[in-house]
């Protein structure tokens, strides 16, 4: 792996409208050095997690890892723009993943973004983030991309999960008024959790692999282009009217000329 960084997170557990459960806890955030990699679970990513020793607790002991769609940029608070896998104690976890490589073509009703560099969730999280701008804030959480200070407080931590809880309550409003489309040229990965096997040990292991070096190419054209309408116009001609694309030019030629000789004759 190119190395990570421990990004503070809030885990938001609301079991009825009365009351809901924050909970602090740290992310280790990591990007593969590769993007695609096939061979089975030899060529991919083992992650090994230790289990909790106190073992009148293991039921309730877990870890969740969320693997995201872009290469460039883990949302942490945009929910679709990752895949959460629970690895429980003493398990063996595979997840598989498939890849599909989009070249999408901008039109007027789908429009898309050709830049380099473009990310959809990091726009969508720069929008959040800006629409919490609105509040009196006196700092940040490490994912949020705006010029404040991290927040190392506590207080100030809850009240900016409060704020996020209530964002994505009415995410719909906030995605209508962001405009992110999506890149134009862009990697589409479908993830595959498996069901768990038992490890019989006291360990938990997870592997992140491609299953074979297999990758969907979908490319977006238009359906007809100037020299295809043409042509086409010109067969259904020929096949309808026995008639061709010449034939009609010839004969509307004719036709002008036969109404300017006939003006110049009157006049």
């Amino acid at each position: 792996m190119s190395g990570g960084e421990w990004r503070p997170t809030f885990f938001i557990n609301q079991r009825d409208y009365k009351k809901t459960d924050f909970e602090l806890s740290l992310c280790y955030t990591f990007h593969p050095n590769a993007s695609l990699g096939f061979g089975g679970q030899t060529s991919g990513y083992e992650l090994q997690f230790g289990n909790s020793s106190r073992t009148e607790n293991i039921d309730t002991v877990s870890w969740e890892v969320k693997i995201h769609r872009d290469l460039g940029w883990a949302s942490t608070y945009v929910k679709s723009s990752y895949t959460p896998v629970r690895v429980t104690p003493g398990t063996y976890n595979h997840v598989v993943l498939s890849a599909k490589e989009v070249d999408q073509l901008h039109t007027q009703n789908y429009p898309c973004e050709s830049m380099d560099g473009y990310s959809r969730d990091e726009c969508m999280e720069t929008c959040l983030s800006e629409w919490f701008s609105i509040f009196p804030l006196r700092c940040r959480l490490s994912s949020m991309n705006v010029s404040l200070p991290v927040c190392d407080h506590i207080g100030d931590i809850v009240m900016l999960a409060r704020l996020f809880n209530y964002g994505m309550a009415y995410g719909h409003q906030l995605h209508t008024n962001c405009l992110c489309p999506p890149p134009c040229h862009r990697l589409r990965y479908a993830v595959d959790v498996r069901t768990p096997n038992e490890a019989f040990n006291k360990y938990s292991y997870l592997w992140i692999y491609f299953s074979e070096d297999i990758i969907e190419i979908l490319v977006e054209k238009e359906v007809y282009d100037l020299i295809q309408a043409v042509g086409e116009f010109g067969g259904c001609l020929g096949m309808f009217l026995g008639i061709s694309l010449v034939s009609l030019y010839e004969t509307l030629d004719r036709l002008i000329r036969f109404f300017i000789a006939r003006r110049i004759a009157v006049e």
